[in-house]
């Protein structure tokens, strides 16, 4: 059997998230278990890791793209 995404543990620990690094301070103890199930708590497909990566492959020309068009938004010049 194939293992998905979702069998695949994310360790989220010491990475700036509220809802694994911030139980103390939302809870008032450190070892309070979150139930909820977010979006994060998983790692994202490859297609999308592999989308993501085309696009900032592609930032220089983008980050033309925007510095064009901020120093003449409406093409007068």
């Amino acid at each position: 059997m194939t293992k998905s995404i979702f069998d695949e543990h994310v360790e989220r620990n010491n990475t700036n998230s509220v809802k694994w690094d911030g139980a103390a301070m939302l809870y008032g103890k450190s070892h309070v278990l979150p139930m909820w199930i977010a979006d994060m708590d998983f790692r994202a497909p490859d297609c999308i890791l592999d989308a993501m990566s085309d696009v900032l492959d592609q930032k220089s020309s983008v980050t033309r793209c925007v510095q064009n068009h901020s120093s003449n938004p409406y093409g007068t010049g």
